[in-house]
This record gives C-alpha cells, sequence and structure tokens, in this order.
C-alpha cells in the first residue's frame, strides 16, 4: 500500500473500470475526499497516472529481480522465471500494469516516470512474421512476389522494429540488417 490513499484508490479504480473515464473527481469521490483535494497532490490526472505508473514498473523490476534471484545461475530458469513474474504482476496490478504501456495517459515530461522507463529490463526480439512467414534469404515464400518488394517489406520491417525498441544498435541500412551483436 501506498502512504498515499489517492494512489490506492487509483490504483484500485483503474484495476476494476480500466482506463476510459477515469476522473480527478471521481478517484476522489471514492478515496472520501474532496473534489479539488486531488490538485493538491497532483496538477493533473496525468500526473496521478505518472506516479502509480512508476510505481509499478518499479514493482515489477522488484519482482522480476528476486524472481530471477530465486531461480538460479541458469540461464534458462532466470528467464522463464521473470516471464512468470511479469505475468503474475499484470495479473495481480492490472490497475497500473494498464497505465504503464499507455503513455498517452502519463505525463510525458515527468523525472521519475523517465527514470522507471531507462531502467527497464526488456527482452528485445524480432518476430520475422512481420515481414513473410518465418522467411530465410532474399526470396518470399510466396513466388508472386517480386524480391525487390520483399527486400523493401523487410527493410521497412526492420526500421520498424529499430525505431520501437529500447535498443542501441546503429540504425538499418537496408534489407539486410543484423540485430545481434557482433
Amino acid at each position: 500500500p501506498s502512504p498515499h490513499p489517492l494512489l490506492d484508490t487509483a490504483r484500485a479504480y483503474l484495476g476494476g473500470r480500466g482506463l476510459e473515464g477515469v476522473a480527478l473527481r471521481e478517484i476522489a469521490g471514492r478515496a472520501g475526499v474532496s473534489h479539488g483535494a486531488p490538485l493538491r497532490h497532483f496538477p493533473s490526472l496525468a500526473a496521478l497516472c505518472s506516479v502509480v505508473a512508476t510505481q509499478g514498473f518499479r514493482q515489477l523490476y522488484t519482482d522480476i529481480a528476486e524472481a530471477m534471484e530465486a531461480a538460479g545461475p541458469d540461464g534458462r530458469d532466470r528467464l522463464g522465471a521473470s516471464g512468470q513474474a511479469y505475468v503474475r504482476f499484470a495479473v495481480a496490478n492490472p490497475g497500473a500494469y494498464s497505465l504503464m504501456f499507455r503513455p498517452d495517459r502519463c505525463d510525458p515530461i515527468d523525472p521519475d516516470l523517465q527514470a522507471a522507463h531507462t531502467s527497464a529490463p526488456w527482452y528485445v526480439i524480432w518476430d520475422d512474421h512481420e515481414v513473410d512467414n518465418n522467411y530465410a534469404g532474399d526470396q518470399s515464400q510466396d513466388q508472386s512476389v517480386p524480391a525487390a518488394t520483399f527486400r523493401e517489406r523487410r527493410t521497412a520491417a526492420y526500421q520498424a522494429w529499430w525505431e520501437h525498441q529500447p535498443v542501441r544498435l546503429p540504425a538499418p541500412d537496408g534489407a539486410d540488417y543484423q540485430m545481434r551483436r557482433s
């Protein structure tokens, strides 16, 4: 539980009702405080949502770290434990979880939320189905797709992957991008 009852109420409210139609006035009423009370602590609904999301990220990271530690040194066991911890968190905390991946509902310049995002544990993967089903080489499995069209599609998919992942690799330059450390 949080030391701030508005945060506890917001998490419970979001967990039960979701993000649609949420308002500071509704959260204040459920917390048993006046309509204006939240504004003394949070300048906007987005600011309140940012704190809920930040706390959610911190708890998720703690849960994952503890699960990995308990799993021991084997990499596969640690990966499995981290995935299970992630799912347990999402199921147990639907209100916070719903905000954690909705930047449109939070304050994008909140420094605590930015720090939480920066410290996030990520599993960066590539799903080749974005280009073609299990492609390999320079030709689509669908023989009717010209090789040039296939390479354009693959180039666009690599660029989209790079733009939306927390990677520190050079930007893709064409259809022959390598998404691994050399």
